[in-house]
């Protein structure tokens, strides 16, 4: 009985890591494939194919929703978004024409964004209070491995296949692991928490589960919308430059002045990921135990301060390699140990079952709405300006992320979202 239950948690567990991984290499790859693809594309066909998803994924994040209603609820919505993810990924392989290579992004990024409230939901109700911070990182780290494996695919097809087919590799390979980890979910039970819920017929404020509130009334409670404002400012402020410097690495290589070798570019990138890696680790070891909040605001300082030592050595020494590559590698370790972790754990933490799916597919979505605004304006300043100029503006960024956190974010350690019964 105990194996089985053992094994059963490991089910779980991969079915929603595996899905995660996926998610962040189908983000990641897009800096890859726009480099491959180069003088084929204008400026804005290549902002596209980097942006696209993340304007689905805002979409799907808001429809997390539907993961709180009791016709739908937490594992269809998983399978839902996890067939998003498998469409988006083939329509986007298969693409014959520029028009249809975006309508695959956006369709994966649908999938991807509904990803975020489905797997931080399911994991975060599946998980013991005193490990739940930990347990939920386990999931989530998986997108270092997603964002490690994007430049190795990328430097493996770019030197065995044709660049045509190089590209379309790449992005059907995701389509693989995201149909593993449909055919999982599907064997795998509801939530406890959520069944339990449904059954007795009553929310957390003891509320008809069925007497769901519009999104307009969801911010008219003052406590809810100050948590918002934590939840979904600090993690609208983290993507701008997290996803601007993710989606676009092997641009922002080429601009400092790394190697026009495309091969060379993509080894940098292995080697920016694996520096990045263990920042996952840290962070799944240490939020346990010395809460969410410092690692959230101590992430934005040394994120800005890599950003600060690189755009203004670049302003006025110009680009030192070695330093460069050290204070870009440690500017994606100190997010990933602290707010690219912090920002997805903390929504599930800080709002009850009723609102739980929606209130972080909201935050999410907050979050990727500034990556995509990140996205836009890095493609844009990389054209029409210097590195020096890119990296101050990432600073500037991470300072008001840290004052966003200090003033808004509350400390979920420790909360039990079982018994929660209320917002404050």
């Amino acid at each position: 009985m105990a194996d089985s239950m053992k094994n059963y948690v490991w089910i779980r567990f991969w079915s929603l890591a595996m899905a995660f991984g996926t998610d962040a290499y189908d983000l990641f790859i897009a800096g890859a494939v726009v480099a491959i693809m180069g003088d084929e594309l204008t400026t804005n066909q290549k902002a596209a194919v980097a942006t696209v998803p993340i304007a689905g994924a805002i979409a799907g994040q808001v429809m997390g929703v539907l993961a709180d209603c009791p016709c739908i609820g937490r594992k269809m919505f998983s399978l839902i978004t996890i067939s998003l993810v498998v469409l988006g990924a083939l329509i986007s392989a298969f693409s014959f024409h520029i028009e249809m290579l975006i309508l695959g992004r956006f369709i994966l990024g649908l999938g991807i964004g509904g990803e975020y409230p489905a797997v931080a939901t399911i994991a975060s109700e599946t998980a013991d209070q005193s490990k739940r911070g930990g347990k939920l990182l386990r999931v989530f780290s998986m997108q270092g491995i997603g964002a490690l494996l994007a430049p190795c695919m990328a430097l493996l097809f770019h030197t065995t296949v044709k660049k045509d087919l190089a590209w379309r590799f790449m992005l059907g390979l995701a389509a693989l692991p995201a149909m593993g980890a449909a055919y999982v979910r599907w064997s795998l039970p509801e939530t406890g928490i959520y069944t339990q819920l449904i059954n007795d017929g009553q929310g957390d404020h003891g509320t008809p589960v069925n007497d769901y509130p519009g999104i307009q009334a969801n911010f008219s409670h003052t406590k809810i919308a100050k948590i918002f404002a934590g939840t979904g400012l600090s993690w609208f402020l983290f993507d701008i430059v997290f996803y601007a410097n993710g989606l676009f690495a092997p641009i922002i290589l080429k601009k400092a002045n790394i190697s026009d070798d495309l091969n060379i570019i993509f080894l940098f990138q292995i080697v920016v990921a694996l520096v990045a890696l263990p920042g996952y680790w840290i962070a799944i070891y240490a939020i346990d135990k010395v809460g969410r909040l410092p690692l959230q605001y101590i992430g934005f300082i040394m994120m800005s301060l890599t950003y600060f030592i690189i755009g203004l050595t670049a302003m006025f020494k110009g680009v030192i390699l070695l330093l460069f590559i050290i204070c870009y590698s440690l500017s994606f370790f100190f997010a990933n140990c602290g707010p690219n972790s912090t920002t997805f754990v903390l929504p599930v933490e800080s709002f009850p079952t009723q609102l739980r799916a929606r209130m972080h597919g909201f935050s999410a979505a907050s979050g990727k709405t500034g990556a995509l605004l990140g996205g836009i304006a890095m493609i844009n300043l990389l054209d029409y300006s210097n590195i020096g100029v890119v990296f101050i503006s990432c600073g500037i960024v991470a300072v008001l992320g840290v004052l966003v956190t200090l003033i808004f974010v509350k400390e979920t350690k420790n909360i039990d979202i079982i018994t929660m019964r209320n917002v404050s």
